[in-house]
């Protein structure tokens, strides 16, 4: 599943560009989070896991393909650990939250939450939409699997 999702990045990147490939990607993997905190029994709760699970895999080659077109060489393992520990530090203090809100409310509540906040992250990706819109219109030619 993760690897699906991670190929439709590849064949929606050319159509779409990469910045809004990772908009997509990142508000409808919120939404299936969301989804998994709304599914009834445990076949919707299943159906639901493996929608987000392929758009989660669909959401990492765009996410890397934009750090790579930011950095430089000089600086690219810099930027990508930086990159790296910001997740990490954003999954550090969600988590227990998280857990606080299961614990206060219910583990679909806290789903939902989760969903939600996920979703938001998109936002964070406007910057390389706007650098995309102001290029000459094309989608940039990038290294890896997502080349134009």
């Amino acid at each position: 599943m993760f690897a699906g999702g991670a190929a439709l990045t590849g064949l929606l990147t050319p159509r779409l560009g990469v910045a809004r490939t990772a908009i997509l990607a990142r508000v409808l993997n919120g939404l299936g989070a969301v989804w998994m905190g709304l599914a009834l029994g445990p076949v919707g709760l299943i159906a639901a896991y493996l929608v987000t699970y392929g758009l989660h895999g669909a959401c990492g080659p765009a996410y890397q393909a934009l750090l790579h077109r930011e950095a430089e060489s000089r600086n690219r393992t810099t930027v990508l650990s930086m990159a790296s520990m910001v997740g990490f530090a954003a999954y550090s203090l969600g988590a227990p939250a998280l857990g606080w809100a299961a614990g206060l409310l219910s583990i679909p509540a806290a789903m939902v939450i989760g969903g939600v906040f996920s979703t938001l992250g998109a936002l964070c990706f406007l910057p390389a939409l706007r650098q995309e819109r102001r290029s000459s219109g094309r989608t940039p030619r990038l290294s890896g699997t997502l080349a134009g």
